[in-house]
């Protein structure tokens, strides 16, 4: 080492001091607000202002229980400074109001339930699905079949296509939730992280984390229940929503009961699952998290829940 640099090392230039102070405060800045919880906006604050909260189930036409979920406001999306784990295409947070209230699914659509609409004949009857849903699936009077550990009457209903979901839906009088409706249902009022709040907790899911390789009969996580008594909008199976996908959909989103019209081939799922595509890892389990994939295809991690409106 020459005289030069060693003089360097020993007695480092002020540039290189600050820029090394600078990135050490940067970094302390970021571990400090990992796990800090940004406020709720004040609009939101305002708007949700003296609504009651009261839990309330039913049972729908078709014997499916579901949970009441009133209108109300929260932060929708994600903020990298306080989510260090959010993808592009969640940002901005950005202030979100539904303005009715709606009964949506307790529970993931099950494999009894679905068998339901096959045996009272979903796929003989064009009524149930849209024209590019029926010309999609026309010919098949059949759903696709299931593998053995994915087949228990009360195990998640995966495999479904979005055209599936939606005409499943038609047959029990309702519709997949918007993007916004399902994240609002999942974060309620208080915007969290995760369907139970703040702190990520593995032994609250199924996931990749588990390694069981298969779903859970729907229910099976007490803990895993949103503050309108909605159970696994976290894990177990990705769920298809209303919504097509933009990437940059966030941008300019309305403030009142957002929604993205399909205009291709692409829809957004929601939630995280026990594995599969595109995953179940941690990342997937934020209410935030939203993904996007064909509307004819078919995973084994892909499920759905449906909605009401008020009468």
């Amino acid at each position: 080492m020459t005289a030069s640099a060693l003089a360097a090392a020993v007695h480092p230039s002020r540039k290189t001091v600050v820029s090394t102070a600078a990135l050490l405060l940067v970094a302390a800045v970021i571990w400090i607000v990992r796990d800090y919880r940004l406020p709720l906006a004040a609009k939101s604050q305002i708007l949700n202002r003296g609504k009651g909260r009261q839990r309330l189930t039913r049972l729908d036409s078709k014997g499916v229980p579901q949970v009441w979920v009133p209108p109300g406001c929260f932060e929708m999306g994600s903020n990298p400074l306080y989510d260090m784990r959010a993808h592009a295409n969640e940002t901005p947070r950005h202030t979100v109001c539904i303005t009715s209230g709606f009964w949506l699914d307790r529970y993931e659509i099950t494999n009894e339930s679905f068998r339901q609409f096959v045996a009272e004949g979903g796929y003989e009857q064009s009524r149930y699905w849209s024209r590019e849903g029926w010309r999609m699936h026309e010919g098949r009077r059949t759903p696709y079949p299931m593998l053995k550990d994915f087949d228990k009457p009360r195990q998640p209903r995966v495999k479904l296509t979005w055209y599936e979901a939606e005409a499943y839906a038609a047959w029990r009088g309702g519709r997949l939730p918007t993007e916004a409706q399902w994240e609002w249902a999942a974060r309620g009022p208080e915007s969290r992280r995760y369907p139970w709040g703040e702190k990520f907790r593995e032994d609250f899911a199924n996931m990749d984390h588990l390694d069981l390789r298969c779903t859970m009969p729907v229910g099976s996580y007490s803990a895993n229940r949103s503050w309108c008594g909605a159970e696994d909008m976290a894990g177990n199976a990705w769920e298809w929503v209303a919504d097509g996908y933009d990437a940059k959909g966030y941008r300019n989103a309305h403030i009142n009961d957002p929604f993205i019209a399909p205009t291709g081939i692409l829809r957004v799922i929601r939630g995280g699952a026990w594995g599969g595509v595109p995953g179940g890892g941690v990342s997937d389990l934020r209410c935030a998290r939203r993904a996007a994939w064909p509307a004819d295809n078919r995973k084994l991690s892909h499920g759905a829940r449906i909605m009401h409106v008020a009468p």
